[in-house]
C-alpha cells in the first residue's frame, strides 16, 4: 500500500511544492497581500475616520513609519513636529497609525477638554505598565474599579492630611541642603536630578509608608535603583510598538527583567507594610498606608496602591523641582524676586519651618513653579482610549479602540494662549492672565475626574524644597547650560533633563 501511494500523483500538492521550491519570494508576497487585506478590513473604521481628519503620510501596515522607527526621542520629536505643523494649518485634531495602534491627537483646548471629561478609559498604549501598576489608579483597571479606588484614596490627599507632611518636606529639604554643601564649597557645577531623586523618594516614602528609607544617605538604595530601572524599561517598551505586545516583550526578556525589578520594589514595600501592621495604634505615624489599612484592604492590594502612589509622586516631583531650579539659575531677576518674597514671609531665620499658611502666601514662587511646569511638564504625553461606538466629537464618530493622545508639551507651547511660548515668564500666571486662557490650555496635573490626585501634595512639596534651597543658596547657571537655548529636555515616559543641564550654588551667608 505504501509502495503504491508513492506512484499516485497529487497535482495540487505537487504544484504547491513546486511553487514553494522555486518561488519563496512569491509566497511571501502572497502572504503579505493576505495580511494586508485582513488588517485593512479590521482597520476599516479607522480608515473611515482618518479620511475626515488630517494626518501625516502613512505606510501600508506600518502606519507613520517615522513615528515608529526614529527611536524613543526621535519618535516624540516627530510627534511634536506633526502637532506643530497641523496646528499651523488650523486643524484641531489629527490622526495617525503608530504600528497597529490608531492615534487621535488633540490640537486644541476645546477638544482636549472634551477628551479629558468624556473619555476616561486609559489607553492600551499603557500595556507596558500593567505588570507594575496592576489594577491600581495608574494601571489599566476598569472605570468602575478606578472610581472606587479614587474615592477610597482621595481622603489621603486632602488639605488636613497633606499639611502634616510639611515637616517631612522641610526636614528632607534641609538634608538636601547639607548634601549640596560640598558641591557649593568646591564651586562645582552638578546635575541636580540625582540628588533630587533621592530627596523626593525619601519624602514620598515617608508620607506614604511612615518610615524613612534614608535614600539621601544611601545613594545606591536598592529600591531607588529598581524604580529607575523599571521606568527605563517601560520607556523602551512604550517607544517601540512591537514591545507593547506581551509575546515580543516575553521573547526579548523585557517582561522577565521588569518582574525582577518589580519584585525588589514590592518586597521593599511589603517589609514596611508588615512592620506597620504589627505596630499598635500609638506607635503608628499617620501615612497613606495607615489610612488605607483602615479600609481593611488585603496586603497585596495595599502594596499595589502604595507602588502606584510612590511611582506617581517621586519621578514627577523630581522633574518639577529640577525645572524650577534650572529656570531660577538662568533668570537671576526672577530668582531675586522670589527670594525677596520668601524673606518677607519667613524672615531671615533659615532654620524656621514654614507653616501651611505661609507656603500658600508664596504667590510669586507659585507663579514661577507654574511657568516651569508649563515649559517642562513632568508627564508630557497622556493617552486615553475610545471604549464604545457611541462617542462623538461634534459630527465625528470616534472609532472604538482608538487612542486619544494629548501632547501636553506642545499644548503648553501654543502661541495663541502663551505668546512667545519658549520664553520663561512667570507673569503669565497672574490671576488676570490666567483668566484669559481657556480650560484645557494648561494641563500639568490634567483636570476632570481623572486629574492628578496628588497635585496639592506636589505643589506644597516643590514650594518647600525650592524655598529651602533659595533661603540657603543662590542658584547659578553652569557653563554648559546658561541660556534657554541650551536647555534640552528628553521626552520619555516622564520628562528628563539632558546631562549637561547643570547648576552651581553660592552660599547666601
Amino acid at each position: 500500500m505504501i509502495f503504491m501511494l508513492n506512484h499516485i500523483k497529487f497535482p495540487l500538492v505537487q504544484k504547491g511544492l513546486f511553487l514553494l521550491k522555486i518561488s519563496p519570494t512569491l509566497l511571501l508576497l502572497y502572504s503579505a497581500l493576505i495580511l494586508t487585506l485582513i488588517l485593512s478590513y479590521r482597520r476599516r473604521h479607522y480608515y473611515k475616520f482618518s479620511s475626515r481628519v488630517p494626518g501625516p503620510p502613512q505606510w501600508p501596515l506600518l502606519g507613520c513609519a517615522k513615528l515608529r522607527y526614529e527611536g524613543p526621542e526621535g519618535m516624540v520629536t516627530m510627534l511634536h513636529h506633526y502637532v506643530d505643523y497641523f496646528r499651523t494649518l488650523g486643524s484641531c485634531i489629527a490622526g495617525t497609525f503608530y504600528g497597529d495602534k490608531y492615534l487621535i491627537v488633540s490640537l486644541s483646548p476645546a477638544y482636549t477638554n472634551f477628551f479629558l471629561t468624556k473619555i476616561l478609559k486609559k489607553s492600551d498604549l499603557y500595556q507596558a505598565v500593567s505588570n507594575l501598576f496592576r489594577d491600581g489608579v495608574l494601571g489599566l483597571s476598569t472605570i468602575a474599579k478606578w472610581r472606587v479606588d479614587r474615592k477610597m484614596i482621595g481622603p489621603s490627599f486632602n488639605h488636613s492630611v497633606i499639611k502634616t507632611y510639611i515637616s517631612i518636606f522641610f526636614e528632607e529639604s534641609n538634608l538636601l541642603v547639607q548634601k549640596c554643601h560640598p558641591l557649593m564649597q568646591r564651586g562645582e557645577a552638578f546635575y541636580p536630578g540625582d540628588l533630587l531623586n533621592l530627596a523626593t523618594f525619601d519624602m514620598v516614602i515617608r508620607s506614604t509608608l511612615g518610615e524613612n528609607p534614608r535614600a539621601q544617605d544611601h545613594s545606591d538604595h536598592p529600591a531607588v535603583r529598581a524604580m529607575m530601572d523599571i521606568l527605563n524599561s517601560i520607556h523602551v517598551r512604550l517607544s517601540h510598538p512591537f514591545l507593547m505586545r506581551d509575546f515580543w516583550s516575553n521573547l526579548l526578556g523585557y517582561t522577565k527583567l521588569e518582574k525582577s525589578y518589580e519584585k525588589i520594589f514590592r518586597d521593599f514595600t511589603r517589609d514596611i507594610v508588615r512592620r506597620i501592621a504589627t505596630q499598635d495604634s500609638q506607635e503608628k505615624s499617620f501615612s497613606f498606608a495607615t489610612h488605607m489599612m483602615q479600609n481593611e484592604m488585603d496586603e497585596e492590594n495595599l502594596i499595589t496602591h502604595v507602588v502606584n502612589v510612590v511611582f506617581a509622586g517621586t519621578d514627577t516631583t523630581k522633574t518639577a523641582n529640577f525645572a524650577v531650579l534650572l529656570m531660577l539659575a538662568i533668570h537671576p531677576e526672577v530668582q531675586e524676586k522670589a527670594y525677596q518674597e520668601l524673606t518677607s514671609i519667613l524672615g531671615c531665620d533659615k532654620t524656621r519651618e514654614p507653616t501651611y499658611e505661609e507656603l500658600l502666601r508664596m504667590n510669586y514662587l507659585e507663579m514661577v513653579i507654574k511657568e516651569a511646569l508649563r515649559l517642562f511638564p513632568p508627564v508630557p504625553i497622556v493617552a486615553r482610549q475610545v471604549s464604545t461606538d457611541s462617542d462623538k466629537l461634534e459630527d465625528l464618530q470616534l472609532p472604538k479602540g482608538a487612542s486619544i493622545v494629548l501632547d501636553i508639551y506642545m499644548l503648553h507651547r501654543d502661541a495663541r494662549y502663551f505668546p512667545n511660548p519658549d520664553l520663561f515668564d512667570p507673569e503669565r500666571f497672574t490671576l488676570t492672565e490666567s483668566a484669559k486662557r481657556p480650560i484645557g490650555s494648561y494641563l500639568p496635573f490634567l483636570f476632570g475626574s481623572r486629574d492628578c490626585i496628588g497635585r496639592k501634595y506636589a505643589m506644597l512639596q516643590v514650594k518647600t524644597v525650592v524655598s529651602t534651597l533659595l533661603r540657603n543658596y543662590r542658584i547659578l547657571p553652569s557653563q554648559t547650560c546658561g541660556t534657554m537655548e541650551e536647555v534640552e529636555i528628553l521626552i520619555q515616559t516622564t520628562s528628563k533633563f539632558a546631562p549637561h543641564c547643570q547648576i552651581k550654588l553660592k552660599s547666601r551667608d
